[in-house]
């Protein structure tokens, strides 16, 4: 599996259909979850009974350290789906909830908001180019631009170290093509 240097934003493709509530314990899953492009948040100081309520309401599957959680009548039912997170490191997490729900950690990556949330949307890169920095809009070719916080990503070096950090923490022994990135030569990481 790779992430594409060359295909299209994942803006312009369809979106995943499973969304998370993640408890506080594991609070630092949401941005990782955003980075895959899946729709993921938590609600700072909500006891377990609010979050399985609000889980069940909003057709989200609930990630947790507290094995109570598990224990609430709406999930032991099978109404709300509860997934128990083993580690406490936040990569092996991220990489548990990968393997334990079958998310694909690829289509989606790098198509939302890990601020806002939001599903960003491709941008042109004139109207791109008044507000990056002047060598990113000399250089870059395509944007993608939040509708809700107006940030713009492009796929630049920090897009690449991103990917390759996602890719090194899901599967080690995924493959990872070169990528060239205006002003940079193009490199084949180790992936020993």
């Amino acid at each position: 599996m790779t992430i594409a240097a060359d295909s299209e934003p994942a803006a312009t493709v369809d979106t995943p259909s499973l969304s998370f509530l993640v408890d506080e314990n594991v609070a630092s899953l949401v941005r990782r979850l955003r980075w895959l492009g899946y729709d993921a948040i938590t609600v700072p100081a909500a006891d377990d009974g609010m979050l399985v309520v609000r889980a069940e309401l909003e057709d989200r599957m609930l990630l947790t350290r507290d094995r109570g959680i598990l224990l609430r009548r709406p999930v032991a039912l099978g109404r709300v789906r509860a997934l128990w997170v083993e580690s406490d490191d936040p990569w092996q997490q991220l990489a548990q909830i990968v393997r334990d729900t079958g998310i694909d950690p690829v289509r989606y990556a790098f198509s939302r908001c890990v601020r806002c949330n939001v599903l960003l949307e491709p941008s042109s890169r004139e109207v791109a180019a008044a507000v990056v920095p002047p060598h990113v809009g000399k250089t870059q070719l395509q944007f993608t631009r939040c509708p809700n916080c107006g940030r713009f990503f492009w796929r630049g070096t920090h897009w690449n170290r991103m990917r390759k950090y996602l890719v090194a923490h899901l599967d080690p022994v995924w493959e990872l093509p070169p990528v060239a990135i205006s002003g940079e030569e193009g490199r084949t990481p180790n992936t020993n």
